[in-house]
């Protein structure tokens, strides 16, 4: 796909597409969006390679502007993401930088992540909590 069929992808549906896993050849090659940045990039291919360990099947298609995408099913979108997160951010990582006295954006600049990953992965693990109580 071209950049500028992303792009006109994007304004049709902003975040349509950030990334896919394809099989060919009996290999699988994640796609990504380059219109994302790399931190957001990170988080697709996690998200994708997530899919790829727990072993998702891609069962639902949806078009959008006349392209045809498969999807999982929403249950399993959120556990590959919540599973990314975790490949990209550990718990133990995430409580050495709160001892550090990190916050979510320099997690996030360490780590080459978003910022919106690292206050998802801060605030749901707990870890912020338990570090406050030591």
């Amino acid at each position: 796909m071209s950049r500028t069929r992303l792009e006109e992808l994007e304004r049709v549906q902003a975040y349509a597409f950030s990334a896919a896993t394809f099989q060919v050849s009996g290999r699988n090659i994640v796609v990504t969006n380059p219109l994302r940045t790399p931190g957001r990039r990170a988080s697709d291919v996690a998200h994708e390679l997530s899919h790829l360990v727990l072993k998702h099947d891609l069962t639902e298609i949806r078009e959008v502007n006349g392209m045809p995408f498969r999807t999982c099913r929403p249950d399993e979108e959120e556990q590959a993401t919540a599973f990314g997160g975790t490949l990209m951010l550990p718990r133990p990582l995430l409580l050495g930088a709160v001892r550090r006295q990190w916050g979510p954006a320099q997690i996030a600049e360490h780590y080459g992540v978003t910022e919106e990953m690292a206050r998802y992965r801060y605030n749901t693990t707990g870890v912020a909590k338990q570090a406050r109580g030591r």
